[in-house]
């Protein structure tokens, strides 16, 4: 009788807001009943009761429905009529619990809301009114009771998409940069062990950074600017002399929101793409500013150029990926010609102030 994996279970803010709603719902379903039969007295003889003598019996009977409508709400949380086939049966004794339940309501509070003005019947007769009174409003319900279960199912699974795919893109990242970086420090390992060595810790810190946030949706900026200049520093290493990089980061986007392994492609993309086949000196730079509600960031290289068609790999079309993921139409990655030759990649976001979790709070103090 385990709930569909995915499915939520109902908690106690739920039960309080369910209980809330249903008596709301069903005070107003007894005004409704109320004018209704006000209006069955018009153009008949006599004078019509007391508006309030036709509300007292109908405030009681909804009165008595709300903590049945808690009950099927919870029920089809916990045993919807999809799932196990026992489920069905559950609910049909659900049902024999409201007629008994309503009918037993009825002997209880029939002196305070007069649903009996010459007494309460006997039990047979009183539990087939209950039936035939009931069964309508359970089915009724019971349907509005699964569609809300269904609702939330839908938008929980929807979430755990979204968290599968964004954890999918960021994962296609990872072996990609440690699998050049890794080739970069072969390189030196003989030749240039120090070289290789300061490469390695900085390969580290590239790793650290990859496992803290593997399930991180957004991240700081600044964290990212500090990762890429790791990764900036294994391939200064790599260039020697040839790579020289500028970072300029405003005050004011340090804490923006971005998503984690943004930058990282980028530059990759910029040294293999646009820097490597070229000879002499080159420069890359990284700047980020605010532009209204954007974050805009910027990667620029005077290399040899790059047109955006889709033939750079899986770097670029991965961050637009993940920027449609988490922003939608929001945010967007463009390649187009750098001032004085070369490329610039930019990127413009929304504004959103980084908060970290407990769990990202943990991995940044000392152990």
């Amino acid at each position: 009788m385990d709930l569909p994996a995915g499915a939520p279970r109902p908690t106690s803010r739920q039960l309080a807001l369910w209980t809330l709603v249903s008596t709301v719902a069903w005070l107003a379903e007894s005004l409704v009943s109320t004018g209704q039969s006000r209006n069955m007295y018009a153009g008949q003889p006599g004078a019509a009761p007391p508006l309030v003598d036709l509300w007292v019996p109908s405030l009681g009977s909804a009165i008595l429905w709300v903590p049945f409508t808690v009950l099927l709400l919870w029920l089809a949380y916990r045993f919807p009529v999809t799932g196990a086939r026992v489920n069905v049966l559950v609910h049909l004794a659900a049902l024999a619990v409201v007629v008994v339940g309503r009918a037993l309501g009825v002997v209880l509070f029939n002196g305070m809301f007069d649903w009996y003005p010459n007494g309460v019947p006997g039990y047979g007769e009183l539990l087939n009114t209950s039936l035939f009174n009931n069964l309508v409003t359970f089915v009724f319900v019971s349907g509005i009771a699964h569609a809300v279960f269904y609702q939330h199912t839908m938008r929980t699974r929807e979430a755990q998409f979204a968290d599968a795919r964004m954890a999918a893109l960021t994962s296609q990242l990872q072996p990609h940069f440690l699998f050049n970086a890794l080739n970069t420090i072969a390189a030196y390992v003989h030749q240039r062990p120090a070289v290789a060595e300061r490469m390695i810790v900085d390969l580290s810190a590239l790793l650290r950074y990859s496992v803290d946030r593997d399930h991180a949706a957004l991240v700081a900026l600044d964290d990212e600017i500090e990762i890429a200049e790791a990764y900036l520093a294994i391939q200064r290493n790599r260039f020697a002399d040839r790579l020289q990089v500028a970072v300029e980061v405003d005050r004011a986007v340090r804490d923006a929101a971005v998503p984690p392994f943004l930058l990282q492609p980028l530059l990759e993309n910029a040294v293999q793409h646009g820097l490597a086949p070229q000879d002499g000196a080159s420069a890359l730079t990284i700047t980020a500013h605010r532009d209204a509600k954007e974050v805009v960031v910027v990667v620029g290289d005077d290399g040899v150029g790059v047109c955006d068609d889709g033939a750079v790999g899986v770097g670029l079309s991965n961050v637009r990926a993940r920027l449609a993921q988490v922003y939608g139409a929001g945010a967007g990655l463009t390649l187009g010609p750098r001032n004085g030759g070369g490329t610039n990649a930019t990127i413009r976001l929304p504004y959103r102030r980084y908060a970290p979790t407990a769990a990202v709070r943990a991995t940044k103090e000392p152990a």
